[in-house]
């Protein structure tokens, strides 16, 4: 099974072709404010031919947030235009869930996973490891302050990442046994995670419904 994963919910982006289990290529680079530019031309250049149909690809596995409105959206909207477009299944996997399952944690413990959000606060998405070494979630992710967050986790004994976007290497691998349980119009249905308004609602004073929600 070959995939091609799009992690682009950060600063830092990252696409991976991954193939029965093992890491074909990769490629991370910054993407703050060109995540626009460079995703397109960075996939061609991963895949290694001109047509995408040559890739013999048989699904696309994207970050879904929290993170970024505008990372998530590109990698999200790039994500479904090559799902519809190579008639290939589109799987959407949380971002924390993979910066969980990016840890080693012992069975029972619980991962808090911090991402930043606005100035001061950060996405904060809980988890306990399962016998079988995958992790569950254990509440939807919120907006907290970041100081309180560190001290609820420090009380509590959770392990607390703050490491940054996950590699889009381990959205592929959390997307693989998933494949085969899409329906096939996920290039229609899928959507971001926002926690919280947009800079432009906030700004303008507007309130798209994206917060709180899948949208």
């Amino acid at each position: 099974m070959r995939i091609l994963a799009l992690e682009t919910s950060g600063d830092i982006s990252s696409i991976a072709l991954w193939e029965d289990g093992e890491v074909v290529a990769e490629d991370t680079f910054p993407s703050k404010m060109t995540i626009c530019e460079q995703l397109a031309p960075r996939i061609g250049a991963l895949l290694g031919t001109s047509r995408l149909a040559d890739a013999r690809l048989d699904a696309i596995a994207v970050s879904s947030g929290p993170g970024s409105f505008t990372g998530l959206r590109v990698g999200l909207a790039t994500a479904k235009a090559l799902g519809h477009c190579l008639d290939l299944p589109v799987i959407g996997i949380s971002t924390p869930l993979a910066l969980a399952a990016e840890t080693q944690p012992a069975v029972g413990e619980q991962i808090w996973v911090l991402q930043p959000a606005r100035k001061g606060k950060c996405y904060i998405s809980r988890f306990i490891a399962n016998k079988d070494g995958s992790v569950s979630a254990l509440a939807a992710p919120e907006i907290v302050t970041s100081d309180e967050a560190r001290k609820q986790a420090a009380a509590r004994g959770a392990l607390l990442v703050e490491t940054g976007p996950p590699q889009a290497a381990t959205i592929a691998s959390l997307a693989a046994p998933l494949v085969k349980t899409v329906t096939g119009d996920e290039h229609l249905t899928l959507r971001p995670t926002y926690v919280g308004k947009s800079q432009a609602e906030r700004t303008l004073g507007v309130d798209l419904g994206l917060d709180g929600r899948q949208q």
